[in-house]
C-alpha cells in the first residue's frame, strides 16, 4: 500500500475524495441510478443514452450573420476594445 492509497484519492481541486465517491457516475447526481424499465446491457456499453441529434457548432449558429456588417473599420477585430470602450489602439 502506497501513501496515496493510505490517504485516499485526491480530487481535481485537491480535496479528499474517497474511493467509493471517485467511482460515482459521471452525471454527479446523488443516489443510485434507477431505470424505468429493464434495458439490455452489454460489456463496454456506455451508461449514457445516445444523443437524439447533433447540436450545431458555434460557426453553424452564427453563419447567417457572419460578414453582413458594412462600413466597419478594417482593424475592428484587433482593436475592438478601442472602439467599444475607448482604450488605446494596439
Amino acid at each position: 500500500m502506497n501513501a496515496d492509497e493510505r490517504r485516499g484519492c485526491i480530487g481535481r481541486l485537491g480535496t479528499h475524495v474517497s474511493k467509493e465517491s471517485a467511482m460515482a457516475s459521471r452525471d454527479h447526481k446523488k443516489g443510485p441510478t434507477v431505470l424505468d424499465e429493464p434495458k439490455e446491457v452489454r460489456e463496454g456499453m456506455s451508461a449514457r443514452p445516445p444523443r437524439k441529434r447533433r447540436l450545431p457548432t458555434l460557426y453553424e449558429q452564427l453563419k447567417p450573420v457572419i460578414g453582413i456588417a458594412k462600413g466597419m473599420p478594417s482593424d475592428l477585430a484587433e482593436n475592438h476594445d478601442h472602439y467599444l470602450h475607448g482604450r488605446p489602439k494596439r
